[in-house]
């Protein structure tokens, strides 16, 4: 389809230019994790993460006044856990964990708070910005089936998200620290391995719920606390089958499954208008597909079809609404593995 005058469908203006940022991020990290069998049945588990974030950008490059800062923080994260074994097949266990971002954890956005780039006042950092904070609970069993040929899985959790950063309106620069919140929380089931000897599959499906917690009065997010977040799709599924038909040809699917979803900014939640959501975005279901032949030890041919059906879906919503993100249509893939 060919469209005129291209610039104006979006509402907006741009020309090539230089460029306007130039960012750097170096990271020393140091980890150190232990397993200690405490009965025989119970086992503990711990670890601990230390990072050392330097973050150096350049804004203005193109013309406008340059604006140099420098951030830097040292993140302590860390994680422990309780497994204890039913039988034989099956173990349950808790777990809880954390980690963290730094002020400007998507530097390649700039200074727009809107986009989880650096939050700056005054062409300032501000002082006492502490790093935004993930704490993730979960409890599980994993269980083995069919002689330990197919492993079964299940999970709940649940993950806040504290200190976020924040824009205070639409394409703004500015923000506020460690303003907002937001939480996330489901279950999850996984299905994986071999269900007779030529056949395998590997399967996952996920019940969420989500939620803007806390908000700074001034932010965008203010008047959407506890409305759900922007393109999160609270229902997720795939299912890959293989099916070993000799010993030198496989073939097999996938099938992708994501419920609607609501659009917007990331960070402020989702927006509604008489009981809807102001964005909508449909669920869809995506069905690949792909086949292999060994030739020899050396030699493998595979072939897959991404999206056999060629259908049309979308994934996201920009914060505006102007317009959707495609999924990818139909491709193909022919791949030939040489070993040498």
């Amino acid at each position: 389809t060919t469209v005129a005058n291209l610039q104006s469908v979006v509402g907006g203006h741009w020309t090539r230019g230089k460029k306007d940022v130039d960012w750097r991020v170096k990271t020393i990290a140091v980890s150190a994790m232990d397993t200690y069998d405490i009965t025989d049945r119970f086992t503990g588990f711990a670890g601990l993460r230390v990072d050392r974030p330097e973050l150096t950008m350049k804004t203005g490059l193109s013309g406008a006044s340059s604006v140099s800062y420098k951030y830097s923080d040292t993140l302590t994260n860390y994680w422990a856990g309780l497994s204890y074994k039913l039988n034989k097949d099956a173990i349950t266990y808790l777990s809880y964990g954390t980690a963290q971002d730094i002020n400007g954890g998507e530097p390649d956005s700039g200074t727009s708070a809107n986009y989880g780039g650096l939050v700056a006042l005054n062409n300032k950092l501000v002082p006492g910005t502490k790093p935004e904070t993930a704490r993730n609970v979960e409890l599980g069993i994993k269980w083995n089936l069919l002689d330990q040929k197919l492993l079964a899985t299940a999970a709940a959790f649940r993950t806040d998200k504290t200190d976020l950063m924040q824009a205070t309106g639409t394409y703004t620069t500015e923000g506020t620290t460690n303003s907002g919140g937001l939480r996330i929380q489901g279950v999850e089931f996984g299905l994986v391995g071999n269900v007779t000897e030529q056949f395998s599959v590997q399967a996952g499906a996920a019940f969420m719920s989500s939620e803007m917690t806390k908000s700074h009065p001034s932010a965008a997010a203010a008047q959407n606390v506890g409305h759900e977040l922007a393109n999160f799709a609270n229902r997720t599924a795939s299912v890959l089958g293989r099916y070993q038909a000799t010993r030198a040809f496989a073939f097999g699917g996938v099938a992708r499954y994501a419920s609607k979803r609501c659009g917007g900014q990331p960070d402020t939640g989702v927006s509604y208008s008489n009981g809807e959501c102001t964005q909508p975005i449909p669920s869809y279901t995506v069905y690949d597909a792909f086949a292999e032949y060994t030739i020899n030890k050396r030699y493998r041919v595979r072939a897959n079809v991404l999206n056999a059906t060629n259908k049309e879906y979308y994934t996201a919503a920009y914060q505006t609404g102007f317009f959707l993100y495609k999924g990818d249509a139909r491709r193909v893939y022919l791949t030939l593995d040489i070993e040498l």
